[in-house]
């Protein structure tokens, strides 16, 4: 499996939350179960939120948001990240990372 992010104007954890869904994703595709799905669990327990969500055959494009610690400046109030997630490997899907 790999994954890959990239952080657009805020903070590494909303890119790592980002990174984080979309490695959740791949397994949850990988495993025959949601992979959106999975994404926006990891995604909220890392305090972030899926904006879209893209499975595209082995791979997952995971977007997501999340808020910025300094509110009440000039700017965004929200950093956003998109990682991907998916399998590097030909190995049929729902069979399991085994």
């Amino acid at each position: 499996m790999r994954a890959g992010g990239r952080g657009h104007g805020g903070p590494a954890s909303g890119a790592a939350a980002a990174d984080l869904a979309a490695l959740a994703a791949a397994t949850a595709l990988a495993d025959g179960g949601g992979a959106c799905a999975a994404a926006r669990t990891v995604a909220g327990r890392n305090g972030a939120r899926v904006s879209a969500c893209t499975v595209d055959g082995r791979t997952v494009l995971v977007h997501a948001t999340a808020p910025l610690p300094l509110r009440g400046l000039p700017g965004p109030s929200d950093a956003e990240a998109v990682a991907r997630g998916g399998w590097s490997v030909d190995r049929p899907l729902g069979g399991g990372a085994r």
